[in-house]
């Protein structure tokens, strides 16, 4: 027996759609049924995430200290962040939780300069706000590296030669190479000679938004055993509009929640921890 030898299945968002529409008995779609497809899908994907599925979207995101007591903008992707966080200065670690914004409005004295311990977030329309009590009064340096990456200090510094990212002989002892891309949102300086460059960073959890089905070439910007539940989702979301009746949109939301839950299955980590009695 022969097997295919390929693990690399993943429909695309054209695939999805027209399965779920030739299960409600559309075999030709419109344009305008495609479309509507693809706002259901996207629909659906943005209301699973608010069920706290998805392990795979949750990223490390450093935020360099500015220097100031104002509130750090944060990538607009950021939809989420975890309550426990880190801050790290010259290799040491402190450890950090979120406080809410009653208690952060309340501090009589927000310029407090000092070693954050506590940080609010402020989720607004366009992204959300970080603010840190107390806040570190160094900016920390974040700058272009000579093979054109983003590098971050992580250890206080004058920059001479010999510490420039990446060609001085030490620059590993002061520089880390990250991400200048989403969730980051970090915006690099070129780097300069005999320059003061201080280190400090707060690390995160941060749950981010997953990627939007735009093209019809697009795979789902999730693991392959959800496919099949994203399939029956959108069927039961588009059966109203294709006339079907309350007892087959019954069904098909059966379908869906079952589909759901076997994905969910596969997922560890994920789902309802509390335990129930059993008073049959």
């Amino acid at each position: 027996m022969t097997t295919s030898g390929s693990t690399s299945f993943c429909p695309s968002l054209d695939q999805i759609r027209r399965d779920a529409l030739s299960d409600l008995g559309i075999s030709n779609p419109s344009a305008g049924n495609l479309e509507k497809a693809t706002f259901k899908l996207n629909l659906i994907k943005n209301q699973w995430q608010n069920r706290g599925i998805f392990l795979w979207e949750r990223k490390d995101v450093v935020i360099p200290m500015t220097g100031l007591s104002a509130g750090i903008a944060l990538d607009a992707s950021i939809i989420d962040v975890e309550d426990n966080a880190f801050f790290r200065q010259n290799g040491n670690d402190y450890p950090g939780s979120a406080m809410s914004r009653t208690n952060y409005k309340q501090e009589t004295n927000k310029n407090t300069p000092g070693i954050p311990n506590r940080f609010y977030i402020d989720y607004q329309l366009a992204n959300p706000i970080i603010y840190f009590w107390p806040y570190w009064n160094y900016a920390t340096g974040v700058v272009t590296g000579t093979d054109g990456f983003t590098y971050l200090c992580i250890a206080d510094h004058t920059s001479a030669a010999a510490n420039r990212p990446i060609t001085g002989t030490n620059y590993a002892t002061y520089w880390q190479v990250v991400s200048a891309a989403s969730p980051n949102k970090l915006t690099a300086a070129a780097w300069a000679n005999a320059t003061a460059y201080y280190s400090g960073q707060v690390w995160v959890t941060a749950n981010v938004r997953m990627q939007d089905f735009v093209s019809t070439t697009d795979n789902s910007d999730a693991p392959v055993n959800w496919c099949n539940a994203l399939v029956t989702a959108l069927r039961a979301e588009l059966a109203p509009s294709f006339g079907k009746n309350l007892q087959e949109r019954q069904k098909l939301d059966m379908d869906a929640e079952r589909a759901f839950m076997i994905a969910l299955g596969g997922q560890p980590g994920s789902g309802d921890l509390r335990v129930f009695p059993d008073f049959r």
